[in-house]
């Protein structure tokens, strides 16, 4: 069986370039396969952008409770989870 993976050098010089394989907010809403799916799915472009600019502040908000707290697990940091959308795993 063939694996297909990046070559490192390329990965590494596109890092140091600033270049990054995920779509900015504004480009996914111009892509042309994302519109065709979004109008198959009857969202409008501004449906889509406040969707992604959501996500993206929920996960800014995430990262930075995270940040704040090293090494201790998502259970571990109190009331602050649950109002950002993260459960308790039971444990």
């Amino acid at each position: 069986m063939f694996h297909l993976t990046r070559n490192p050098d390329i990965a590494s010089a596109e890092a140091n370039l600033g270049w990054n394989e995920e779509l900015t907010i504004s480009e996914a809403v111009r892509d042309p396969l994302i519109a065709i799916v979004m109008r198959a799915d009857g969202v409008t472009c501004e449906e889509f952008t406040h969707l992604l600019e959501t996500a993206a502040r929920t996960m800014k908000a995430k990262r930075k409770v995270v940040e704040e707290h090293p090494g201790q697990s998502c259970n571990e940091h109190g009331p602050a989870l649950p109002a950002l959308g993260w459960r308790s795993s039971g444990r």
